[in-house]
């Protein structure tokens, strides 16, 4: 992915960053949405991403079963949510639970709730559904953990407020399709300790284009994944630094084969994959 980035500081003060999303999020309910509530640090997830690997988030401290069925872990005993609850084992098997039900089950999906308990006040077993695999860790980075309690007490489920925040930012201000303004979370305690600005303000712009004006302009301050035909173009510009990762991510075509569909038929379904041209689209 790429990042662009001002080199100067804005002239809202070094300790301020302007950023923009493409579509409003809709709301904050940790059973609704994991990438926006984790990757802005509004939900504390399971694991964090790192320079040298995956690092501490909710867990301190996890390990794989020999037998690569269970993931046992700790978190901290000074994990709080933004409203006062204080989160344990419970919360966190709860959260995964959640997820399991929300919009998003597909991150959660490998976990067995059945055969998942705590252990004690900061310590728990989760079940796995089938052998463990690495890219699991990558799911447990998207898995932001609340409280029970405090969840199910709130009337309207954290939808507006996110009032169940544990990551190192909450929500001050949230305009619905205009932008969300997050600060520090003055109470934040667990996991990784990335708190490097006082306010992020996430503008909500849904053509890219002007999102791209906006950075010339200097109206904001980064631009998470641009599209790729503009890599150049923005390359180009003064005062601005790209920055590349190679990316895990994958993707992959799944054939519908309903009763009586032409992929029914083996033969479409091989001449579709001889048209691909392999070599080329693994460059």
């Amino acid at each position: 992915t790429a990042a662009p980035v001002q080199q100067e500081p804005s002239s809202r003060g070094e300790t301020t960053i302007v950023t923009t999303i493409a579509s409003d999020p809709g709301g904050f309910d940790l059973a609704l949405s994991n990438s926006m509530n984790t990757e802005y640090g509004i939900y504390q997830s399971l694991l964090t991403y790192g320079y040298n690997g995956y690092e501490p988030g909710i867990w301190s401290d996890y390990e794989i079963a020999d037998d690569g069925m269970s993931i046992s872990f700790t978190i901290d005993d000074n994990i709080f949510t933004t409203d006062g609850y204080h989160i344990t084992a419970d919360d966190v098997i709860w959260s995964i639970g959640l997820h399991k039900d929300g919009i998003c089950a597909n991150y959660a999906s490998i976990f067995d709730m059945e055969t998942s308990k705590s252990t004690g006040d900061y310590t728990g077993v989760l079940g796995l559904s089938s052998e463990f695999y690495p890219f699991m860790l990558d799911q447990c980075c998207h898995l932001g953990v609340t409280s029970q309690e405090g969840y199910e007490k709130s009337e309207d489920h954290y939808y507006y407020t996110a009032a169940g925040s544990t990551g190192p930012y909450k929500i001050k201000e949230y305009k619905e399709g205009v932008e969300i303004d997050l600060v520090k979370n003055e109470d934040y305690r667990g996991g990784y300790a990335t708190q490097n600005v006082d306010n992020i303000i996430i503008k909500i712009v849904s053509e890219a284009s002007q999102r791209l004006l906006m950075l010339e302009s200097g109206d904001i301050d980064v631009i998470v994944n641009p599209n790729s035909s503009d890599l150049d173009y923005i390359q180009s510009l003064d005062g601005i630094e790209v920055a590349n990762e190679f990316s895990h991510m994958q993707f992959y075509m799944a054939f519908n084969v309903i009763p009586e569909g032409p992929l029914q038929n083996q033969k479409v379904r091989q001449a579709i994959c001889y048209a691909i041209d392999n070599e080329a689209d693994a460059l």
